[in-house]
């Protein structure tokens, strides 16, 4: 993966230019997401042009590209870089899905608002089943500024098993892309499984990202907005979920079964719930601004769910928990949950046993909340 980053900074320095979101698309201006960049020296690179393009003649060189992504990744080598022009690569053109990623080989659109892959093939995951997706990730190789859109999952939002790209046991590194209209945009699924998912625009999909069967993610600095679910954490996974933004997310901005990721530094803003701690949970929070949720800002329910907000002996605590709607933390479970050195609505937090009326804090479910020291 360090060869894979040094070719990308050095076609950056060369490039000399960053696509950036363009503010008449996206609406929220607090989160700043490059999405693509310009073209790298010829002899490191495979082109491919879905106009200018021919899988029969072409030979890869910018002057006689293939036109599928499908004909550069089978012709590419270890170290490449697939430069991909502008368009639309779906199965009319004679793309083959999913499209597997090949060992070392970076993906590269040249303008992520622009260059998008748009369809979706089975695969038999050997933790998941069969699933439909668009994308299969690969050992050292990247993805990078380009759309990627699952049709088929496009009206079942709910669905794990349909989405973008699937990262089986591989360490994808997945940055400066726009993922819309999937199931669920990144799927992170095995215990060998840390995918670097860095500073994407996730809109408009079921589940952002999905982390299942104990895999260890990195997720940084992404804008995940205007999903049903913005992310998704099962199974024993362990990812670290750092320095995002999660706004306007129909649902949980984070929620946690089964599972302990470390969520920290993250803007998480005006989603029904910010972390929802669900059945078997103990995620370690720190540092986050969760604020304007319309119910919670913190939901914990279900028996064995144990998060450390602060003070738990993972957790230093740190985080804004305010202006939420029904209550900033509600605590449905008998266990004792520690939550110091957090900033609430007032410097003594309000109190009640009950999860109602705008509360700093409300415990129906008895359990003890150590919020002070």
């Amino acid at each position: 993966m360090d060869s894979i980053k040094k070719i990308i900074r050095f076609l950056i320095i060369l490039a000399g230019l960053l696509f950036m979101t363009g503010e008449s698309l996206y609406s929220e201006q607090d989160c700043p997401v490059s999405t693509g960049f310009g073209p790298m020296a010829s002899q490191q690179v495979v082109y491919v042009d879905r106009i200018n393009g021919n899988d029969i003649y072409g030979d890869g060189t910018v002057l006689n590209p293939y036109r599928t992504i499908t004909k550069g990744l089978r012709e590419s080598v270890y170290g490449q870089v697939i430069q991909v022009a502008p368009g639309l690569y779906d199965s009319s053109i004679g793309e083959v899905f999913p499209i597997q990623l090949k060992e070392g080989v970076t993906l590269l659109g040249t303008d992520a608002q622009k260059t998008i892959i748009k369809g979706w093939g089975d695969f038999n995951s050997p933790t998941s089943g069969w699933v439909r997706v668009g994308i299969l990730g690969a050992d050292a190789a990247a993805v990078t500024g380009l759309t990627i859109i699952n049709p088929q999952s496009f009206n079942n939002y709910y669905s794990i098993l349909e989405g973008g790209i699937w990262c089986q046991d591989t360490s994808t590194e997945i940055r400066w892309n726009i993922f819309r209209e999937n199931g669920v945009a990144i799927v992170s699924a095995g215990f060998f499984s840390s995918p670097d998912i860095i500073e994407n625009i996730i809109m408009n999909n079921g589940t952002g990202i999905g982390n299942t069967d104990s895999s260890t993610a990195y997720i940084y600095g992404n804008k995940i907005m205007r999903n049903n679910e913005g992310i998704r954490v099962t199974d024993s996974s362990r990812p670290l979920i750092s320095k995002n933004y999660l706004i306007n997310n129909s649902y949980d901005a984070i929620g946690v079964w089964l599972a302990g990721p470390a969520i920290s530094d993250n803007i998480i803003n005006r989603n029904r719930v910010g972390i929802f701690s669900g059945y078997g949970s103990y995620p370690v929070v720190s540092g986050n601004r969760i604020t304007m949720n319309s119910n919670y800002g913190i939901h914990i329910t279900q028996s064995t769910a144990i998060p450390d907000l602060g003070g738990g002996g993972s957790s230093a605590g740190g985080n804004i928990i305010k202006n939420n709607g029904i209550a900033d933390l509600c605590n449905e479970t008998g266990n004792t949950i520690y939550a110091i050195g957090n900033i609430w609505d007032h410097y003594l937090p309000s109190f009640d046993n009950f999860c109602t009326g705008g509360m700093d804090i409300g415990n129906p479910g008895s359990g003890a909340i150590i919020y002070k020291y």
